[in-house]
């Protein structure tokens, strides 16, 4: 892959900053922050680099940091961010597991300025950092996912000094209760419009009765995995706020009937644009309303296992044209009669997930990927685990789908060097790709490599004829990419392993015991 010029300086002003004349002089703010993050990234924030980082990077007039996923994001480099008085409107640190809640409380007086501050899985942060906060009226964006230590008591105390919060994030915060969500409610009132309350296990109903009762321009809510919701705040909110976002997926305490009558409000019905009920509980009559929506465009029907080829089909007839995303996936009742009315009705797909599907194996379905105006929408198409799904139609979205972001391809039987070379071929933009279990190759491989340089993500998990070839070239090739799937085959070496954990690249590489 050939680098910009633009990449190739920030790289060289990065290696070589100890030893350039004065190079803060010359590089922009934008640039300064450009530099800290990817500095963050390759673990270039040494006791070595720290001076000069400070003396040439570090400035109040920066308006965003962002530290992730480093282990030389310490106490002292927190510290010197306060040293040298930097109060960006935009904070991030995430993962950087290395902070102690003692380096955490250096944060005081950085976050006086800032407007979104995101504090991510960090087992550091804790009430007594929260407390110590000494945010204010600025601060519209709070994300503080999967930082397990903040209980009500800190989160309370950041809510009573931040009525303007728009967007809250506290999903995977399992130690909140509804007194959190009530505060929240109370203290935010008509500003909150995102909600991200996902595996908050303890919260019920009551707490969500008064987000709906203050709360009134709620537009979208996560409540995902929140058990002991029993559908009754859910319905008042359904009722009272214009909702355009709604997920509620493992909510196992709200039963069909709830499901059913949150459906029927006049108000969602009139601006619900995504819908996602993983592993609900659907009948016959709750499907039904789904054809009355103005609006909806993302639905996520995962897991519904008593859907049935004609419950879906009436909605396909009613709202089809305007379904964008869809999301059927290991729903067991649906076989091959399902792809004439998808691929009648569904004009306007941008994204299908037809996941573990046991009985797809219709060849009709290629008439969705045929059509080149219809093919080139496609962004994401998901038939893992589809053993059966005909070469036709794999061809078909291989060869037309020319903007595809996402293709998951895991256990399809018929994905062989010849796909994956017109894989490479063909979708250039994909950023997340799985070919585990499949028959492809090094040559295939690599050609993944030199083609598709924005991938994210790659599972290759279970190709036992993959040497380190493949591994070397999509490291030299695919800079952007983070997490590669390899259990399973056999034929990488540890060494290149190790050389993936170098490249700070999440690799999970297990090997089958021979005994």
């Amino acid at each position: 892959m050939v680098k910009t010029l633009y990449d190739c300086c920030l790289q060289c002003i990065a290696i070589n900053l100890r030893t350039l004349n004065r190079p803060g002089v010359y590089l922009t703010r934008s640039q300064k922050e450009v530099l800290l993050e990817r500095m963050c990234w390759h673990e270039q924030f040494t006791k070595e680099n720290l001076p000069a980082i400070s003396y040439y990077l570090l400035s109040d007039n920066l308006n965003r940091i962002h530290l992730s996923y480093s282990d030389k994001v310490t106490d002292d480099v927190i510290k010197l961010l306060c040293t040298c008085k930097c109060s960006p409107k935009w904070l991030t640190v995430h993962s950087c597991k290395t902070i102690t809640s003692k380096g955490l409380l250096f944060f005081t007086e950085l976050v006086s300025r800032v407007e979104t501050l995101q504090l991510r899985k960090l087992p550091g942060l804790n009430d007594s950092v929260m407390c110590s906060l000494a945010v204010g009226e600025p601060l519209t964006h709070l994300d503080l996912r999967d930082s397990e230590g903040v209980t009500n008591t800190g989160l309370i105390a950041v809510l009573k000094r931040c009525p303007n919060i728009s967007y809250l994030n506290i999903a995977f915060l399992s130690q909140l209760t509804d007194r959190s969500l009530i505060e929240a409610a109370v203290q935010l009132k008509g500003n909150l419009v995102e909600l991200d309350a996902a595996k908050v296990y303890n919260i019920t109903s009551l707490s969500v009765q008064k987000l709906a009762e203050k709360c009134c321009n709620l537009a979208i809510v996560n409540f995902d995995g929140c058990l002991k919701l029993d559908g009754s705040g859910i319905l008042m909110m359904a009722q009272r706020c214009k909702l355009t976002v709604l997920k509620l997926s493992f909510c196992y305490g709200i039963r069909s009937e709830a499901i059913g009558r949150i459906l029927q409000c006049d108000v969602v019905k009139e601006n619900l644009e995504e819908l996602e009920v993983f592993g609900a509980t659907f009948d016959c009559n709750t499907a039904l309303h789904l054809d009355r929506f103005n609006c909806l465009s993302r639905l996520s029907l995962c897991g519904v296992v008593h859907l049935t080829n004609e419950m879906i089909t009436k909605v396909f007839v009613a709202i089809g044209n305007q379904l964008i995303k869809l999301d059927l996936s290991n729903c067991s009742q649906l076989t091959n009669d399902v792809c004439d009315p998808l691929v009648k009705y569904c004009t306007s797909l941008e994204g299908l997930c037809m996941k573990a599907i046991p009985d797809l194996s219709c060849a009709k379905l290629a008439g969705l990927f045929t059509d080149k105006r219809r093919a080139s929408a496609f962004k994401c198409i998901v038939f893992s685990a589809c053993k059966n799904l005909p070469i036709k139609v794999i061809e078909a979205v291989v060869a037309n789908c020319k903007n595809l972001e996402t293709l998951m391809l895991a256990a399809c039987r018929e994905v062989d060097d010849t796909v994956v070379l017109s894989i490479a071929k063909n979708c250039p933009k994909l950023k997340r790709l799985s070919l585990r279990g499949c028959r492809a190759t090094d040559p295939s491989i690599c050609e993944i490599a030199i083609h598709c340089h924005e991938l994210l993500l790659l599972a290759l998990a279970g190709l036992h004829k993959l040497t380190d070839k493949s591994v070397i070239a999509l490291v030299g090739n695919c800079p952007y990419l983070e997490e590669l799937y390899i259990s399973g085959c056999s034929l990488i070496s540890p060494a290149a392993t190790r050389y993936l954990k170098v490249c700070k690249l999440y690799a999970n590489h297990n090997i089958a015991s021979n005994d």
